[in-house]
């Protein structure tokens, strides 16, 4: 007998016998799933959800998400709750849940948009907080950050307007993400300022990436002079990262701009 409760509570219920045929319906499936009870009763289970439930029943659940193919081919997810009665038969107890599905999957997307930047296409600094966060506190690795900054990208706006300027931060955004498409991660910190973190490296490795990608750079600008990209760059490592990602940060940013200052006290005495 199926208990009152969860006919009152959930909004289906389908009775198997042990093997997934179906014994009995709700009246009001059709409603859900477009098939009428006499269409179902004497079918298998996984004729309408594939093997996910007796799957789930197998594995000793008594609750899961499951998705139910509709008559017309569309699909639902539901939650279902499991219980066997005295008559060794299953009781499956259905909650539609697709709403609450769409609104998760909304949840994600936005959560994607809001780690990314939506002119270079690369991660953004929400993305690597969340990233050095957990560097910082829960996963202790090796590490290095190397840090660019475009140089006068406010000159270069304000001569060549926003479109060359934009056009220039798109131009490098693909420039990293070849060079370091297998090393790490690469982010767009801020307006001019761009970010490459890697983990489980060394400094000698550290060191050799930024000889490599200084040089893969002057061969880029070679090939490019009509817009050329001039960045001033810092790097800095660390064997721990727990309690240290500020640190290493902050000593790539300072060589950064040691970078940047040097070059313009060489472009004044050259004046």
């Amino acid at each position: 007998m199926i208990n009152e409760d969860y006919k009152a509570v959930r909004e289906l219920f389908i009775v198997t016998n042990k093997a997934g045929i179906i014994k009995k319906t709700c009246d009001n499936i059709n409603i859900n799933l477009g098939y009428e009870s006499e269409e179902l009763i004497g079918s298998n289970i996984n004729d309408i959800c594939k093997d996910e439930i007796m799957s789930g029943i197998l594995a000793g659940k008594k609750s899961f998400d499951v998705m139910l193919n509709k008559k017309d081919g569309q699909q639902i997810f539901f939650d279902a709750y499991i219980c066997s009665n005295n008559e060794d038969e299953y009781v499956i107890s259905l909650q539609n849940i697709s709403k609450f599905k769409d609104m998760e999957e909304r949840i994600s997307q936005l959560e994607k948009l809001s780690y990314y930047d939506c002119l270079t296409g690369l991660l953004n600094s929400n993305y690597l907080n969340v990233y050095e966060e957990s560097l910082n506190k829960d996963k202790d690795s090796p590490i290095g950050i190397i840090i660019c900054d475009l140089d006068n990208l406010k000159t270069i706006n304000d001569n060549y307007g926003h479109f060359y300027g934009d056009k220039l931060l798109i131009n490098f955004s693909r420039f990293l993400s070849t060079v370091f498409e297998d090393e790490g991660i690469v982010a767009r910190y801020g307006g001019d300022e761009f970010v490459i973190l890697i983990e489980n490296t060394s400094e000698l490795a550290m060191s050799a990436i930024y000889i490599e990608f200084l040089d893969l750079l002057e061969k880029y600008n070679n090939k490019n002079k009509s817009m050329q990209i001039k960045v001033s760059v810092g790097w800095a490592y660390s064997d721990k990262s727990i309690g240290l990602v500020k640190k290493v940060f902050r000593k790539a940013d300072d060589m950064m701009y040691k970078n940047k200052f040097m070059k313009k006290m060489e472009f004044l005495l050259n004046k």
